[in-house]
């Protein structure tokens, strides 16, 4: 195995995908071309002119700004108050200790990211491609393809028309089902989260993004794929109807052919969407969570 080799500071330790730990490199050429091991190290201090998000302890922007090809940087800088004793990987308690039982190591949290985009893109998902992923004393980030696109999912429902907004639903059902039924769940499946990019990707019309939290297991419990689908239900704008809503849970249902009954599993996913409600993010909650989609 490979030892870990320290790079110009900030100190950062970047080695290939196949063994050392705190080097992460998934697409060579493209980390070359961006500059590689140096370029990388820059990443963990720099300041954007502009933020694509910025919320306590995590960051997004564009880089190299200004480049027609830039790369998406997600960054996350780990607690120095209550957490700050899980380790620099930049993961919360619960998320730490599932990765040590799991996975018999703790990836920190732009690596994990990174690991899922790749996972899910030799499954089959439309997700970013992964470029890289580094972590420095405190600080993670992953580097990954920048997916051109003018609406996420939410916005685009709440502008269309009945029939555009049918067919855009039911692809998304088989997607979903698709997902689960191979073992994924998602952990922040957010209308907001899923966009149309401008360049179709294997036929689909839709990129997953914001896959960090991203889990697979052999046998997931259900209950995992409902929260999915209640993601899904607190954020649907207002404008789609509640049979909208039924006609997509039924074409999840059929899709997913795990003998599931569709009023219990109706139930279940109002009555977890009505919980989410009550710490959802902001920019993901259309109506205040007032309204069932039962």
């Amino acid at each position: 195995m490979e030892s870990p080799r320290p790079i110009a500071a900030p100190p950062v330790t970047v080695a290939s995908e196949a063994g050392a730990a705190g080097r992460w490199v998934f697409d060579p050429a493209r980390f070359a071309a961006l500059g590689g091991a140096p370029a990388l190290a820059g990443l963990v201090a720099f300041v954007p002119r502009a933020w694509l998000r910025r919320v306590a302890g995590r960051e997004t922007f564009l880089w190299p700004e200004g480049d027609a090809d830039a790369c998406v940087v997600k960054r996350v800088r780990a607690s120095r108050g209550r957490w700050a004793n899980w380790g620099r990987t930049g993961r919360e308690p619960r998320e730490w200790w599932y990765e040590l039982l799991h996975r018999g190591r703790v990836r920190a949290a732009g690596c994990s990211e990174a690991e899922n985009l790749r996972e899910l893109g030799r499954a089959g998902f439309p997700v970013p491609r992964p470029i890289a992923a580094a972590s420095a004393d405190g600080v993670s980030l992953v580097l990954m393809e920048k997916v051109g696109h003018d609406s996420d999912l939410a916005s685009a429902l709440a502008e269309a028309p009945r029939a555009r907004r049918e067919a855009w639903l039911a692809e998304l059902a088989e997607l979903v089902a698709r997902l689960h039924a191979a073992g994924f769940y998602h952990r922040d499946l957010y209308l907001q989260h899923v966009v149309l990019p401008r360049e179709s990707r294997g036929g689909a019309s839709f990129v997953l993004l914001d896959c960090g939290r991203v889990r697979r297991e052999r046998s997931p419990r259900e209950r995992w794929f409902v929260k999915d689908l209640a993601a899904l239900a607190h954020s649907v704008p207002t404008n789609v109807g509640a049979d909208e809503w039924r006609a997509f849970v039924a074409r999840y249902r059929e899709r997913r052919g795990a003998g599931l009954e569709l009023e219990p599993l109706l139930a279940a996913i109002d009555a977890k969407r009505a919980r989410l409600a009550a710490h959802a993010p902001r920019h993901v909650d259309p109506d205040g969570g007032k309204r069932s989609r039962a």
